[in-house]
Order: C-alpha cells, then sequence, then structure tokens
C-alpha cells in the first residue's frame, strides 16, 4: 500500500476503509491496521512517517484504502488561513505567524525600510499565501520572475549550477553540499527576504 522509504509514499495520507494492513518496521516488528486507521497523515505535512520506525504498509486481505496527497493538504491550508497554523504548528514547534509578522519582515528589508508603515501595510494585505513542505521548490535559477518572497518560518537551502561539474562532467563522487549538479551557496532562515530584484524589474530572471 505505501512504502515510506520512496519519495512518493511519504507524501500521501492514507485511511484504510475497508480490510486489513499490516506494517513492516525496521526491527521487523508486525502492527495490524484495521478499517478506519489513518497512517502517514505526518508525512503528508513534512514530518517523518507515522507510525514510528515503519518502513512498509502491506495488505493482509482485500482492502481498499482513500488517499488524500500533499498537494492538496498544501492547497486547502492556502485556502483556509484560519484554520492552517491549526495543522502547521505541529511540524513548527508551535510557531504563530500572521499578518503583522509580514510587516515586520517587510519593514527589515533595506529596499523598504525607509517607506512609510501605510504603504508596507498595504504591500503585507496585499501578499499571497503559498506553502512549502520540505524538498519543495520554491525559485528555479534562470527562470522568469517578477514577485518577492518573505519567509516567515522555516528554512531554506540556495544552490546554484556547479558550472565546473557541468563542464567537465560529474565523474567525481557527488558531496553532500551538491544536488544533481547543483552547489549549495546559502541557507534562509525565517525573516528572509529573496527577489527583491525581480520584483522591482531591476532583474528579469532569478539567479
Amino acid at each position: 500500500i505505501c512504502d515510506f522509504e520512496l519519495p512518493a509514499g511519504t507524501r500521501v495520507m492514507h485511511i484504510v476503509t475497508n480490510g486489513v494492513a499490516s506494517t513492516l518496521s525496521e526491527d521487523e516488528r508486525l502492527r495490524t491496521l484495521s478499517a478506519n486507521t489513518t497512517f502517514g497523515m505526518m508525512a503528508a505535512l513534512g514530518i517523518p512517517a507515522r507510525p514510528e520506525r515503519v518502513k512498509k504498509v502491506l495488505a493482509v486481505e482485500h482492502s481498499s484504502c482513500q488517499l488524500l496527497h500533499q498537494a492538496v493538504v498544501v492547497r486547502a491550508l492556502e485556502l483556509f488561513p484560519d484554520q492552517r497554523m491549526k495543522v502547521l504548528m505541529l511540524s513548527n514547534g508551535g510557531q504563530e505567524t500572521d499578518t503583522q509578522d509580514l510587516i515586520g519582515r517587510i519593514q527589515e528589508s533595506p529596499f523598504f525600510c525607509n517607506t512609510h508603515p501605510d504603504f508596507v501595510r498595504e504591500l503585507a494585505n496585499s501578499a499571497v499565501d503559498r506553502i512549502f513542505m520540505p524538498g519543495d521548490l520554491v525559485v528555479n535559477e534562470g527562470e522568469t520572475g517578477n514577485s518577492m518572497f518573505v519567509l516567515l518560518n522555516g528554512s531554506a537551502d540556495v544552490y546554484v549550477s556547479d558550472k565546473k561539474d557541468q563542464d567537465k562532467g560529474h565523474d567525481k563522487k557527488v558531496e553532500a553540499k551538491k544536488i544533481k549538479n547543483m552547489i549549495r551557496v546559502g541557507h534562509l532562515a525565517a525573516g528572509a527576504i529573496a527577489g527583491e530584484l525581480a520584483m522591482l524589474g531591476i532583474s528579469q530572471t532569478r539567479s
């Protein structure tokens, strides 16, 4: 039914509607999942899969499940902001954010630190919410963009193309800091702002 060792297996919530399933854990211990059992729910929110230490879930008999993909959860959280923190607080340690946090982040930016508070408030009220789960692509180098990103909570790594690997080939063993011909050049924490140049029209492509 589900393999938590595969990326696709950790981005779906399952609900056993009929039948019986069993789990295969790291210590080879079996656990039975009966009808109406939910699993993988935490993984759909970017948190390690549950039940704990489970590698696979196997059907014991003819079974049926309802699947809820991570993308659906993310979209619902964007459409219903009043419900968002009830869910996301599970994964961000209980940190809650609101419009006032966004206003503060924008005011701290060198581009807007000297602007009038009403102007900053208008920007914050016009902002569009976007939620990204661990591993999701936020910005892609070289793509056309005209928006600025304010990271309210969580963190993100910044990668750029590794020109040396592209020119010489990828013969060497991939280092921990590299991902598919990309090399990490920075890390963004909560409060970071990126994309100001694209938003102001100074740069047409993401760098």
